[in-house]
Order: structure tokens, then sequence, then C-alpha cells
């Protein structure tokens, strides 16, 4: 398990070069496919398993954030909102290099 936090440290540096990023309670199985399929290049198949689980926890994400960050919740709101209208959103949950969690 020591090795655990180093790894999902590098996969989470990975992905956020590409644009990706690590939510917090994502199944270490769908994490160890996604560190899989980006040693091996195969980018389209992190991108659909990565869409895949966001299409379907995106209202538990979006209620986990609004309920911890209850003072960005206009931004969020309309984050969220421009996501499911397919507008661009630049916001995300990002981990610092101590393993902090914040929001952007």
């Amino acid at each position: 398990m020591k090795q655990v936090p180093g790894e999902m440290a590098q996969l989470s540096v990975q992905l956020a070069k590409r644009g990706w990023y690590v939510w917090m309670d994502m199944p270490f199985s769908l994490l160890y496919a996604v560190r899989d399929a980006l040693n091996e290049k195969r980018f389209e198949i992190v991108g659909r398993a990565l869409m895949r689980y966001f299409k379907k926890e995106g209202r538990r994400i979006e209620s986990t954030m609004r309920e911890t960050f209850p003072n960005r919740g206009a931004i969020l709101k309309s984050a969220f909102r421009g996501r499911s209208e397919k507008r661009l959103c630049a916001f995300g949950p990002r981990v610092s290099s101590s393993g902090r969690w914040y929001l952007l």
C-alpha cells in the first residue's frame, strides 16, 4: 500500500498533462486501467474511460463539490451547467504536490 500514494500522484501528473484530473473517490480498478493505457500511449482508451466515469458520476460529483465548497456555489453551478450544455468550462479539482485537494 505504500506505493499507492506515489503511483496515484504520478498518474495525476500524467493525466493533468493531458487535461484530465483524478477525482478523489475514483475506483482503483479504473485508475490502474487508465494508468496502463497511458503507459501504452492508448490515449483514446483513457479519454473514453474517463468520460464514461464522469458522465456516470457527474451529478454526485457536482453535489459533493457544492457541499464541500458552498462559497463557490454560483461558479460551480455555472460550470456544471456549461458542461451539461457542452460548453467548455475551465475549472476542476486539483491536487497539490503536498497531496491536498483544492478547487480552481
